[in-house]
């Protein structure tokens, strides 16, 4: 999996011709997907799907970092994501106004930000298929420009109808670090509480404490 950018900060990049209006901003790591894959089975359901993803950050660095939580899934035709989601949002104090906001125009966002060989690999035959299996007229190879990349018809349109956002929803954050001084491994761990949550050791919605790694 590739990590895209946090819902609603997409980084910059000045070849992408569509970006959204920024008026919120979250902590929710993303990806997108083909839908007719296996793996976003569960994930488009209003309850979401467990998952759990883990980044390693090499160098002089050496920490390990583990997501555990729900996974939802945004597409163009069923961009508002469910209560799970938004209510991790935050507004941002200077951003952009709220009526310039599209979910819509989120997740057509994510598909411009892609380069136009994999905004049209959402066009290839099916994940899986035989190589030299027709499926519907679909073809390998094909790209998505810049200019095409809202166009309702040919491959752009049957890209868009594949492609989904993927958006995970952290209940529980690890970090592992493997190059702390003394050659002694350390690890954290940090339990979502909510904005409200009140106690100790509670930073920003988040209850923490350091474990035996």
């Amino acid at each position: 999996m590739i990590y895209r950018g946090s819902l609603c900060r997409l980084p910059e990049n000045c070849h992408n011709p569509l970006h959204n209006a920024w008026a919120w901003d979250s902590d929710l790591p993303t990806f997108t997907t083909d839908a007719r894959m296996e793996k976003v089975v569960g994930a488009g359901t209003t309850d979401g799907a467990e998952v759990e993803a883990c980044f390693w950050v090499a160098g002089g660095t050496q920490n390990q970092w583990r997501i555990r939580g729900r996974c939802f899934l945004l597409s163009e035709t069923l961009p508002e994501p469910p209560k799970a989601v938004t209510e991790r949002l935050r507004r941002r104090e200077h951003g952009q106004g709220m009526g310039e906001f599209s979910w819509r125009r989120e997740v057509q966002a994510h598909f411009g930000n892609l380069t136009p060989a994999m905004r049209g690999s959402f066009a290839n035959p099916p994940p899986g298929a035989p190589l030299g299996c027709e499926v519907g007229g679909l073809v390998m190879g094909g790209t998505v420009e810049n200019r095409e990349v809202l166009a309702e018809h040919g491959i752009a349109k049957i890209a868009r109808d594949n492609f989904r956002v993927g958006v995970i929803v952290p209940d529980v954050v690890e970090r592992v670090d493997l190059a702390a001084a003394g050659g002694c491994a350390r690890r954290w761990v940090w339990w979502w509480v909510g904005e409200d949550g009140e106690g100790e050791n509670i930073n920003a919605g988040w209850r923490g404490c350091e474990t035996y790694p």
